[in-house]
């Protein structure tokens, strides 16, 4: 078993934890994007091309919940993500991801939001 030292010595993104405080600070997510893309380093790049894979919409909603869960007690935030879920389970774009990775498999999901996150 891991002893908690070894685990926080492997973590993985300890020599970016700088960067990663700069950009992920932005106050919402399209503010995060400008932040990511201005900083041109090959960690930034590499969280670009994973966010430009994931839901617009679902990028904004996780990001308003770690906004909204900061001064939540434990309790208040599982109740906050069940929330979430259940609302989650009938967007689009759930539906949308599910069919391009799972169904289809052309791993080209068409988002609603796409647009606006540009």
């Amino acid at each position: 078993m891991k002893t908690p030292r070894k685990i926080i010595k492997e973590f993985s993104f300890k020599d970016n934890m700088l960067e990663i405080n700069k950009i992920f600070s932005a106050a919402s997510v399209p503010d995060t994007i400008k932040r990511l893309t201005a900083h041109d380093t090959a960690f930034s790049r590499s969280v670009l091309t994973t966010l430009s894979r994931m839901s617009p919409l679902a990028l904004c909603i996780t990001h308003e919940t770690q906004i909204l869960s900061r001064d939540l007690d434990f309790t208040g935030c599982l109740r906050l993500e069940c929330e979430i879920s259940d609302k989650t389970l009938l967007m689009a774009d759930l539906k949308e991801g599910v069919r391009a990775l799972l169904v289809d498999k052309d791993n080209n999901p068409k988002w609603n939001l796409l647009h606006w996150m540009k």
